[in-house]
């Protein structure tokens, strides 16, 4: 049904995507119809999640996740014995870089990217591979051996895209439960096919947010959003500031509204910040010499930000010493002041 809703909508959809599951396509296929506005959430640009790379591990953590929340939700949680994923194109040819791995299994064991704690994912992902046990949904364990249920097909892809994973459970006899292909597209989204349930299931139990109904073209058309202060490029996008008075902030604040209440919109934004602070802080104050990994890649932050900082002392006529600093230059490893600056 996808397909004919996608190429009705635009020609240029690419008509592998026309199964594909997405609660944000299915809310951009008006857009793309009407092409009317160009506004996002800041919500759907940036999100919290464990790194280093959105695609390769805010996405495939969702999807884990959302596979078994699925199967718990169906009733076949108890049924599982065995897992199998299997990483195609990107995910396989560099997924043990990004943390590919450690996020898949995470995700299976029930975390999510924004809540988790990432300095526990190596320790768990060695306890993982060192017993060959997955807590699935973290209520139930299974055997799990990480060279023979974690396949990485390094010369092969699936069509749909270049991030593609497939996630497969069996029962005791060996029969298969179920299957679903994810794909992570970008920015920690992911988009599916419909999944298969081969073994009859109970009624579901749950539903979890991420399962979608079927949409038809009307619900597609006429359920969408309309903004506040609409606009489709940077030059509307001025036009609107300068017809309302508003700064670009204050229009992206307005449009918000539309979505959830101010104090939620200021809650999530400075919660968004807080990271991207914490984030800038732990890496110019890092005196690790090499970033996490096995590609031996030298930090660059914190030389950057020490020449930064003396080249202010300088201009300033300061002395930051590595004896005397109390602010991270020098090497001294003080307490490091980003804002402002």
């Amino acid at each position: 049904m996808h397909q004919d809703i996608l190429h009705s909508l635009h020609p240029r959809v690419p008509p592998v995507f026309s199964h594909l599951q997405h609660p944000l396509l299915l809310l951009l296929l008006p857009l793309i119809q009407t092409s009317t506005t160009a506004v996002v959430s800041i919500f759907d640009m940036f999100s919290i999640g464990v790194g280093p790379s959105s695609s390769h591990t805010v996405g495939p953590m969702r999807a884990a996740r959302i596979f078994v929340k699925e199967a718990s939700g169906h009733g076949l949680l108890d049924e599982i014995n065995q897992l199998r994923v299997d990483l195609y194109g990107s995910l396989a040819l560099t997924g043990v870089g990004h943390g590919t791995p450690g996020a898949i299994l995470m995700g299976l064991e029930g975390e999510s990217p924004e809540l988790i704690d990432a300095k526990s994912i190596p320790t768990r992902l060695e306890n993982i591979i060192s017993t060959s046990v997955l807590n699935l949904a973290g209520s139930k364990t299974i055997s799990f051996d990480y060279k023979k249920h974690l396949v990485f097909h390094f010369s092969a892809a699936l069509p749909q895209h270049p991030n593609g994973m497939r996630i497969t459970c069996f029962d005791k006899e060996g029969d298969m439960i179920a299957t679903n292909e994810f794909f992570s597209v970008g920015g920690g989204f992911v988009m599916r096919v419909i999944p298969k349930y081969l073994k009859t299931a109970p009624k579901p139990t749950t539903q979890h947010p991420n399962t979608l109904k079927t949409f038809s073209k009307k619900t597609l058309t006429t359920d969408h959003l309309t903004t506040m202060l609409p606009f489709t490029n940077a030059q509307s996008l001025l036009q609107v500031c300068q017809r309302e008075q508003l700064s670009i902030a204050e229009v992206v604040f307005r449009n918000e509204l539309q979505w959830r209440d101010a104090e939620t919109v200021k809650k999530r934004t400075l919660a968004l910040w807080s990271v991207m602070d914490t984030s800038i802080s732990n890496g110019i104050s890092s005196r690790q010499e090499y970033l996490p990994g096995k590609l031996k890649v030298k930090r660059r932050a914190p030389v950057l930000y020490r020449k930064l900082m003396n080249g202010f002392a300088e201009y300033a006529g300061m002395n930051l010493s590595p004896k005397t600093s109390t602010i991270g230059g020098g090497g001294g490893g003080g307490v490091v002041v980003v804002v402002g600056l």
